[in-house]
């Protein structure tokens, strides 16, 4: 039987294998149980790592990058695919007694209502989705909250999500091999 020689440069190499460990990365499906072991039924707090991405009350958003966002209260947990969905309450929007506070809705504030992990290839920040403000032109009778969404971190929450999907580590810091 004849053995063929296959040549590669290094970069070539290294390419392969990235995109070998990416792929193998994204097939895992995380480990539920692990995950509501975990995080049901704990106060995890949302720290703002970037924009709101999608928002009525962009200008008028008053948290910064690296700024506490609110303490969110995980309820449950669902996995679809390799992302991981976490649904509670936000706490910063109920008052000691557990009431919902009637005062809540100024455009500067945001209540999430659920947090999406996008899995291994983006294992280091979440998607907080949920509705921010109210808006009440002249003629409205109603003060109407717009659905938003906003990233958000919490390093001890992402690293358990990271280890429940058993994601590869970063072998280097160049940016990883995209087909």
């Amino acid at each position: 039987m004849k053995k063929n020689v296959i040549r590669l440069t290094e970069s070539e190499l290294k390419n392969y294998i990235r995109k070998v460990i990416k792929e193998q990365a994204q097939a895992k499906t995380p480990d539920l149980e692990s995950i509501k072991s975990q995080v049901v039924g704990k106060k995890i707090q949302l720290t703002v790592d970037g924009k709101l991405q999608g928002s009525a009350y962009r200008d008028y958003f008053t948290k910064k990058s690296g700024e506490v966002l609110t303490t969110f209260l995980v309820d449950s947990v669902t996995v679809s695919g390799t992302q991981v969905v976490l649904t509670g309450r936000d706490l910063s929007t109920i008052d000691a007694r557990g009431n919902n506070q009637t005062a809540w809705g100024d455009v500067s504030q945001f209540k999430v209502q659920t947090l999406t992990w996008k899995g291994c290839q983006d294992p280091y920040y979440l998607v907080a989705r949920g509705v921010q403000g109210n808006y009440m032109n002249g003629q409205a009778k109603e003060a109407k909250a717009f659905p938003s969404m906003i990233d958000v971190t919490n390093k001890t929450l992402t690293d358990i999500l990271f280890n429940a999907s058993s994601c590869a580590p970063d072998i280097d810091d160049e940016k990883d091999f995209t087909p």
